[in-house]
């Protein structure tokens, strides 16, 4: 899990999964998980997901983060987005949502930080 920027204040909490066959992701059921987790408050539920079969690493095999933050959602992997705070519903995010998002930036005089 890492932050990556909210464009109206903050960050938003962003995970990134690797799986062999990315389509083979299950959003219902990944939120099935998270609402299962007692330790896990709702507010910690990640709100963008990327789901990937090579997620970035170094040569020593650590995920770089930093790329993953700097990639956020602007990405060719598959990214879920969860639209509410309450329960968990992870679903496909469009390039037309992706782009929507990016223009909430803008919106909000807040695009210094995609």
């Amino acid at each position: 899990m890492y932050g990556v920027p909210d464009p109206r204040s903050g960050d938003r909490v962003m995970a990134a999964l690797e799986f062999a066959d990315p389509a083979a992701f299950d959003g219902p059921a990944f939120a099935e998980f998270l609402s299962a987790q007692p330790d896990l408050g709702r507010k910690d539920f990640p709100r963008l997901l990327r789901i990937s079969a090579n997620l970035p690493v170094t040569g020593s095999n650590k995920i770089l983060k930093n790329q993953l933050r700097a990639e956020s959602w602007h990405t060719t992997d598959s990214i879920y987005q969860c639209p509410g705070r309450t329960a968990p519903d992870y679903q496909p995010m469009s390039d037309t949502q992706k782009t929507e998002l990016d223009a909430e930036f803008a919106a909000f005089d807040r695009q210094r930080f995609l």
